[in-house]
């Protein structure tokens, strides 16, 4: 048996390493202009890197700051609660001469511990509401007993330990000691992370050693200030410490655990069910009143009354007075007791003011909110290393630095502040006024062992081991934040255990390289072509080529640098000219493997990634034609039949496969980049429920017609569809690029719903989705522009717009759909100018008016949305330019247009690119030789279909499908449109010969396994009547043009039956020639309805407002904004007569004011959420390196530069 001269030669073209001559040596390497997907300025580039650092160092700063604020603004609090407080009064306002003293009234303490409650109820309020939002909205399970009471108990200790470091230790300390003593609180978390270590490992002795010193160094930190400051109150330190250090004790636990107690609570931990919402919605109320009774029970236990708190409520939320007494004079101020101090007969009463505790409260709820908020920002785009390890582990250096500074300058002079903090609140400040006497005496320097043991104990802070844009569930063990001890909350809340990047433990184990196989992501990619040029396929192939290449790029990273990838994909693609382009070298790819199949025929190539692509050619005599047929086939194919119907597939592999199984639907002119298949897939792994995901589209092309549409595709984008996405979900997903999940499709009523066939006339029409009173709206608005541009009367302009809409129905309703469009062609046109009019009147109405009136604000309020959303668009801003094309347009695409399609209904094809099918009747055996009935000729169309690769100049007809094999799947459908008889293989055999063309023997690959045989197979198959030339006549298009060097293969058994199967139950071509005439009738019924429903409505509304302008003056509402005044001097009375006019509204213009403005105002809100998403995403794939290599060769990268820097980059420039 030959073997195929093909299979002899190389992807690359070998000519570029044939002897060349001296004369010879002028090359032609591929070339093309950039344009398309790949179109993108390097300044792009740079200014997203640019981006990126700049979002960094903000993010940095504004966690690193807020924390700081968070943290000082609590002790500022903290500092007026303690009983009997006094301190020094500047006396700047006063006598400078005299010292004085101020005493704090019952009041003003009580303020301040109601809003420290408060402070503490904000989060703890925000963990209700979502779960209670969970709990509604979403699915979830009832835990058991023993979780609700760890979680319980996990909430509530730490709720008590909180309440006794904040108004029991917090206000017995100086701010610099209660600011070091928050490093100290990771105790509990230190010693479970300790005993979840295995000691066995070797590697672990020096973590387990600085576990030890950790635990050490915290526990120090239980009993240093209660030694130091000799006050008996302060022993309560260890409790509360310990107590709200076992609230992050779980985050720590591991499956590796010693204890197996601990290990089953943290696989039980590993992942946040809804389940925990359910019990926080039950705990949170408790743990509220847990914290207020607890602050009732030490206040009464501290001062024996607890009635003030609620006695002076009011009083102390409104405006009260304070006393400042006049003392002797006191030399120094350290270690100086206020209350003792002589004080003289003046005493002097001073007003507060209740905007500044109200202020330090909402400073303090924000910033810590803040805090949390951009701590979260930063571990989703994975920048969480410099924005939030570093800037969480300086809060508390750069606090004390702050804290040193100003209370050293405070206790110098008093009336340090005066002019920026009321002179009778400030924080508790150490009695001795500098550095390194606090350092010295009060062994300050203890604080950095705490520091120190901290850090390493949330020192997983530091790594970015996570996907990218993972849910607060997946980030943080917990739903929310403290309210007091934010910096700590954050770095002890986020969760440890997220490796999902990690070198593989045995490299030559195929187990470890392949586990979880049915985790790995698929993508089917699936297009329909028809009608598409050459150049239009060329684009989309070139597209499926730069997906090959990047998934060959995983693959190499995955496979030999033994990489376990979480973004890794699996995916098979489609042939000369697109390599090249694609791979700027000459390449040339294999002929194809034909197969035979039920359906038509199937081409398989190997792209130069090893990547199958399958193109399945559809014989409309065999299978059903029409695109959503095509839908049905490759759906069932590919999540019917390899994924439900593999017997090598269990229950749970199914259910995984369905999770992360994809099809990606796509349009045969479609030009993307990988990188945009990456994000939807980044989309829909971000969110498990997710069923599809749609990409931006931009259209192509030059002319009137294209202009509209990229100006309408943006606008739809930036607006519509971006509320849509905030609010729900899309409406409309465009077909030409989703990402739909497997199992969202293989969901009851889809897939088997899309099988059924329209049986009545309402099932072959697709709904418009929007408003039936649209082209009313457009009419009156013609006719009030009329009315201002042409100073014409409101009857005189309601004829001249009737004129043309009138003409147009009466063509609509008398002449073809040629004729139609014809009219409608010349009625834009003439439209075109009209609206140019309409401008200038709305030019002089605003005139008239005043920029304050409803028509001038809506205008200014409409042109400066769509400005800032092209500027939220800084790469479509182009777009913008063509809102001109948009504007003239108006009428006769939301009047014209609707118009149009109403009369048209009854047209199911109308916009679409199928044809009628023609059932082929089956061949019989005795009608063998005979001449087939001569078909009736159709229009020739141009060589651009798929076979004009292959050299095939016959006039086909029919649609075609790729199908990508195993991953990706593109379908086309072809099919020969002549009804003669095939020639069998032996007279073709002969014209070839005769014609000097020649081709293998065997079509019969030697190396396919046995299984994979025709021959073998059927020797087994006794039952089997079907044998290679049985269909030898209707294959005759296998040895046609390039096809004549391809292998030629048979299905297997299997898939075989599949198809026939498949096909008879739902595909076999429908002979619909009986009820043509009955639904052609129901169709026109149906338009007809339509119809008379459509303009009676429209001519009701039309009528109702035109009466109502007409008597505007007798029912309106008056517009309150920027009335005309007019002045009037009456000589003889000498007065001056002031008259205001008001501008005038309709009701109903009134009411249409409001609904249009409301719906402006969402899309402008949703519109900025959607660009912070997308931000965030944009932000989280742009790498920082801007010279990945180190240098410009790339062929002696080593291995470790490759784990440095990016792979998957580094090898698409080494595969090329």
């Amino acid at each position: 048996m030959t073997r195929d001269r093909y299979e002899e030669e190389p992807l690359i073209d070998n000519e570029m390493y044939e002897e060349k001559y001296n004369w010879n040596l002028f090359k032609n390497t591929p070339r093309e202009t950039v344009s398309g997907s790949l179109e993108q300025s390097k300044y792009i580039d740079g200014s997203i890197k640019f981006l990126k650092i700049t979002t960094i160092i903000v993010t940095f700063l504004v966690v690193l700051l807020t924390a700081v604020i968070s943290k000082g603004s609590l002790l500022f609090m903290t500092s007026q609660i303690r009983p009997n407080i006094t301190r020094l009064y500047c006396n700047k306002y006063l006598d400078n001469r005299q010292q004085y003293i101020v005493n704090h009234p019952v009041e003003e303490r009580t303020v301040w511990i109601w809003l420290i409650i408060f402070s503490y109820l904000v989060p703890e309020m925000g963990t209700l509401f979502r779960s209670l939002r969970i709990v509604c909205f979403k699915s979830w399970k009832y835990p058991t007993t023993f979780e609700f009471i760890i979680l319980a108990l996990t909430e509530i200790l730490p709720t008590i330990g909180s309440c006794l470091l904040v108004f029991i230790v917090f206000p017995e300390l100086d701010v610099i000691k209660a600011a070091m003593l928050t490093n100290g609180i990771c105790l509990v978390p230190g010693v479970v992370a300790f005993i979840s270590r295995k000691p066995s490992k070797v590697r672990h002795t020096l973590s387990l050693t600085l576990d030890i010193a950790a635990i050490a160094m915290q526990v120090t930190a239980l009993l240093a200030w209660p030694i130091v400051e000799q006050k008996p109150i302060l022993y309560v330190i260890p409790v509360s410490l310990c107590l709200i250090s076992i609230g992050w004790w779980e985050n720590f636990a591991s499956e590796k655990s010693i204890f197996p107690w601990i290990g089953k609570l943290a696989k039980d931990k590993k992942e946040f069910k809804n389940d925990f919402y359910f019990m926080y919605a039950i705990i949170t109320p408790i743990k509220c009143l847990i914290f207020f009774v607890t602050v009732l029970v030490i206040t009464w236990t501290r001062e024996g009354d607890v009635t003030f708190m609620f006695d002076r409520f009011w009083d102390a939320f409104n405006d009260h007075s304070y006393n400042v007494t006049q003392i002797e004079p006191i030399v120094g101020t350290s270690h100086v007791n206020y209350t003792d101090a002589v004080s003289s007969i003046t005493s002097i009463t001073m007003e507060t003011s209740f905007w500044t505790p109200l202020l330090v409260f909402l400073l303090n709820i924000g910033t810590t909110y803040m805090c949390y908020a951009f701590s979260k920002f930063a571990c989703k785009i994975m920048i969480q290393s410099l924005s939030l390890a570093l800037p969480i582990t300086l809060t508390v250096p750069v606090l004390l630095t702050a804290l040193v500074s100003i209370c050293g300058m405070y206790n110098e002079s008093e009336c340090a502040y005066a002019d920026s903090i009321p002179m009778y609140l400030f924080w508790e400040t150490p009695p001795l006024t500098y550095l390194e006497d606090f350092v010295g005496h009060q062994h300050a320097w203890i604080w950095l062992v705490w520091l120190l043991s901290q850090s390493w104990i949330t020192i997983h802070i530091w790594a970015n081991d996570h996907d990218k844009l993972m849910s607060t569930e997946k980030l943080f063990f917990k739903p929310m934040y403290d309210a007091f001890l934010i910096d700590q909350s954050v770095a002890m809340n986020r969760r440890r255990e997220q490796l999902s990047f990690i070198k593989l433990v045995d490299a030559h184990d195929p187990e470890d390289l392949n586990m979880d196989k049915d985790k790995v992501t698929k993508i089917y990619a699936c297009g329909t072509m028809w009608h598409e040029t050459k150049e239009e396929m060329v684009e989309f192939l070139k597209s499926v080529l730069r997906l090959d290449e990047d998934q060959c790029a995983h693959r190499i990273v995955r496979e030999y640098l033994q990489y376990n990838m979480p973004n890794y994909y699996e995916f098979e693609n489609s042939v000369s000219e697109a390599a090249s382009n694609v791979h700027e070298i000459n390449v040339k790819i294999k002929p194809p493997i034909i197969y035979s199949t039920p359906y038509g025929g199937r081409l398989v190539w190997t792209l130069p990634g090893r990547t199958k692509m399958i193109a399945h050619l559809k014989d409309k005599a065999k299978i059903r034609p029409k695109k959503r047929w095509s839908q049905v086939m490759y759906m069932y194919y590919l999540l019917g039949y390899r994924i439900m119907d593999n017997d090598q597939n269990t229950a749970g592999m199914i259910k995984n496969m369905a999770k992360n199984t994809y099809i990606l639907a796509l349009d045969g002119d479609i030009d993307f980049q990988p990188e945009a298949v990456h994000l939807l897939v980044d989309y829909m792994k971000k969110n498990q429920g997710l069923g599809a995901a749609c990409g931006r589209i931009h259209p192509v092309g030059s002319g009137a017609m294209a202009w509209y549409q990229i100006f309408e595709y943006a606008v739809g984008h930036w607006l519509q569809k971006a509320t849509e996405h905030v609010i729900g979900c899309v409406l409309c997903s465009p077909g030409c690029f989703s990402l739909f999940r497997a199992g969202a499709l293989m969901d009851d009523n889809v897939m088997a719903k899309y099988t059924t066939e329209a049986s009545e006339a309402r099932h072959y029409v697709q709904y418009d989705q929007g408003t039936v009173i649209g082209p009313g709206t457009i009419f009156l608005m013609l006719v009030g522009a009329f009315v201002a541009a042409f100073k014409i009367s409101q009857y005189y302009s309601m004829v001249m717009n009737t004129a043309p809409v009138l003409l147009f129905i009466i063509i609509c309703a008398t002449c073809k759909s040629d004729t139609q469009l014809f009219f409608a062609g010349l009625i834009s046109a003439v439209y075109g100018l009209v609206m140019m009019t309409v401008f200038v009147g709305i030019m002089i109405q605003i005139e008239q008016d005043g920029w304050m009136a409803p028509s001038s604000l809506f205008l200014i309020a409409t042109a400066a949305e769509f400005v800032i959303s092209a500027i939220m668009h800084p790469q479509e801003f182009y777009c913008l330019k063509y809102g001109i094309i948009y504007y003239v347009t108006v009428p006769s695409m939301y009047m014209l247009l609707v118009i149009y399609s109403i009369f048209n209904m009854n047209n199911v094809s109308w916009g679409t690119r199928e044809v009628t099918v023609v059932v082929k009747p089956k061949e019989n055996k005795d009608d063998k030789g005979k001449p087939a009935p001569e078909a009736k000729p159709s229009p020739k169309p141009a060589q651009n279909g798929i076979m004009s690769f292959f050299g095939d100049k016959k006039d086909n007809t029919g649609s075609m499908e790729f199908s990508f094999g195993g991953l990706f799947k593109l379908m086309c459908c072809t099919y020969d449109g002549k009804g003669e008889e095939r020639e069998i293989l032996r007279n073709i055999h002969t014209s070839l010969q005769q014609d000097g063309a020649s081709f293998r023997p065997s079509t019969i690959n030697p190396n396919v396994p046995e299984s994979e045989s025709y021959a073998d197979e059927f020797e087994d198959d006794e039952e089997s009547n079907f044998t290679p030339s049985d269909d030898v006549d209707a294959n005759s298009w296998f040895y046609q043009g390039a096809l004549l060097y391809s292998e030629v293969q048979y299905l297997d058994r299997r898939e075989k039956t599949f198809w026939e199967k498949f096909i008879q139950k739902y595909l076999y071509p429908l002979d619909e020639t009986s009820k043509k005439h009955i639904v052609e009738k129901d169709l026109k019924d149906l338009r007809d309805k339509m119809v008379l429903t459509f303009f009676m409505l429209n001519a009701l509304f039309v009528l109702v407002i035109f009466l109502l302008n007409l008597q505007q003056d007798i029912i309106h509402v008056n517009w309150p904004i920027a009335p005309k005044i007019n002045f009037t001097f009456i000589e003889d009375v000498n007065e001056i007569l002031i008259q205001e006019t008001y501008l005038q509204l309709q009701p109903i213009g009134f009411v249409f004011l409001i609904s249009f403005a409301l719906l402006m105002g969402v899309q402008f809100i949703a519109m900025f959420l959607h660009r912070f998403g997308t931000f965030c995403q944009i932000m989280s794939n742009t790498d920082i390196d801007f010279n990945i290599f180190g240098g410009d060769d790339v062929e002696n990268v080593t291995e470790e530069t490759l784990l440095d820097k990016d792979p998957i980059k580094i090898f698409k420039k080494l595969i090329r």
